[in-house]
């Protein structure tokens, strides 16, 4: 994590949870708006929904079919804002208005 490198093909061996918490530890502690540690951190490792969740991000880039833009990872991390998703919600149920 201290140098930066563009991986494009990634092994199919499982990551061990003991790595992965490393890594999401870090995330959460990483740098953020205004100091608000309200970051989530979502694994995946179930293949299929890796693989649907893929797909969808393809599809939103624009890339061709069958593009794989986690490059064959076999754990995806996917960050959210709090407040993100509390106003996703909002709009949902129809409380924009605020």
């Amino acid at each position: 994590m201290k140098k930066r490198r563009s991986i494009r093909k990634y092994k199919q061996d499982a990551i061990p949870q003991e790595i992965i918490d490393q890594i999401i530890e870090a995330g959460l502690y990483a740098v953020n708006g205004m100091g608000y540690q309200n970051t989530i951190i979502i694994q995946v490792t179930n293949k299929e929904l890796r693989d649907k969740i893929s797909e969808m991000n393809y599809k939103i880039g624009g890339w061709k079919d069958g593009f794989d833009p986690f490059y064959g990872a076999p754990a995806v991390l996917m960050e959210q804002d709090q407040l993100f998703l509390r106003l996703r919600e909002w709009i949902t149920v129809g409380l924009s208005d605020f």
